[in-house]
């Protein structure tokens, strides 16, 4: 069956929201400990940060599964310009060269099936989606071939993100790495949740949220400290930027926010007030500063502790490339961001029409930003 994405809040008489959460905690931003063994967009996929730590290279897994990325460099992302690529239910694909004006929509006539894109990832030249239909590539946003995978799993609720010099992608109990997006090296990796929220990579780490559930990589296969208990307050997103990991969500009607150094030790931080007790839906790191969105409000912060309450909202995934916050979801609503008014406005208003028949057009259900030559 289809994704459910909930009812669009419209103040003041709607309930919570299920699409945005968590609740945050007290202390300093991030912990310190190192990773210990067990075993990650945007987002929608969240694109890189550039404060990342860089990592010299990128091991292999030493596997005979047809990867061909074990020797992928670190920033080898040539200079680029920023671009933006939204996924949606129903094949759906659109993208923007400037996170405001938005072209080539495509999409299948809608089936009733879980059909969407649930992952999207831009790097090293190239834009990824992965979800039900499997994973598709494109270097400009026009022209999209299927990726053949070296081994067939289930792709619903997978995330991607791009990062280090590579794509990761984590499935189910599975992870995925590439250097191109194009040919993949694969894992069976510990740790499952039916639906990631999103995988976020920095300072040598990969952190995977998702269905209550955490886990650590530090080469995008290999993975740790699986909290095998699920949360009963899950995650919404993750993203990283000055040193530390920042996770956002909804718990006790209000915003969830946790924080890490290495995605294995987790500091909660104080709970933040919303505004219909909606949570942070989605986060992203830009301009030395986290950019995070409840229903009605965008919310910053620089350490992930302590947040301002500044202009209207998205209700939508948060990504940032070349200066630039844009969002996606509720349907299909995209947004861009004001750092200066600290407000989000509408890019691609919600409720367009379906060419099909006289429903609405797929839902938005992943956002990633990077950068293409």
């Amino acid at each position: 069956m289809r994704e459910t994405i909930p009812t669009p809040l419209r103040p003041p008489s709607v309930c919570v929201l299920a699409l945005l959460g968590l609740a945050a905690c007290s202390g300093p931003a991030a912990s310190a400990a190192g990773p210990s063994s067990d075993g990650g967009g945007g987002d929608g996929s969240v694109a890189p940060s550039t404060d990342a730590a860089p990592d010299s290279t990128v091991p292999g897994d030493g596997g005979s599964d047809g990867g061909g990325d074990a020797a992928a460099v670190v920033d080898a992302t040539p200079p680029g310009r920023p671009f933006f690529v939204i996924g949606g239910q129903d094949l759906r694909r659109i993208v923007s060269d400037d996170g405001k004006t938005w072209r080539d929509d495509t999409y299948v006539a809608p089936n009733g099936l879980d059909n969407g894109y649930s992952g999207a990832a831009i790097g090293n030249g190239a834009i990824v989606l992965s979800g039900d239909p499997g994973v598709v590539r494109s270097t400009d946003g026009k022209a999209w071939a299927p990726v053949t995978l070296p081994v067939q799993v289930s792709l619903h609720g997978s995330k991607i993100v791009a990062g280090a010099g590579v794509f990761v992608m984590v499935a189910h109990a599975d992870a995925f790495r590439s250097a191109d997006g194009a040919t993949w090296t694969h894992a069976a990796a510990t740790g499952d949740s039916g639906h990631w929220q999103q995988v976020a990579q920095g300072g040598g780490h990969w952190v995977a949220i998702g269905d209550g559930h955490t886990k650590t990589s530090e080469d995008g296969l290999s993975w740790h400290d699986y909290d095998v208990a699920a949360d009963p307050n899950p995650l919404a997103d993750v993203a990283y930027g000055n040193g530390a990991f920042v996770a956002v969500g909804a718990a006790n009607g209000m915003a969830r926010v946790r924080t890490s150094a290495n995605g294995v030790t987790w500091q909660d931080q104080a709970p933040v007030a919303t505004s219909y007790q909606t949570g942070f839906g989605g986060i992203a790191f830009g301009n030395g500063v986290f950019v995070a969105s409840d229903c009605c409000n965008a919310f910053e912060s620089k350490d992930g502790a302590a947040w301002t309450k500044r202009g209207r909202g998205a209700q939508a995934g948060i990504v940032f490339a070349g200066g630039v916050f844009a969002a996606a979801g509720w349907r299909t609503e995209a947004y861009i961001y004001d750092p200066d008014a600290g407000a989000f406005a509408s890019t691609l208003h919600g409720d367009q029409p379906n060419k099909y028949d006289a429903g609405l057009a797929p839902w938005f259900t992943s956002i990633a930003a990077g950068e293409i030559p």
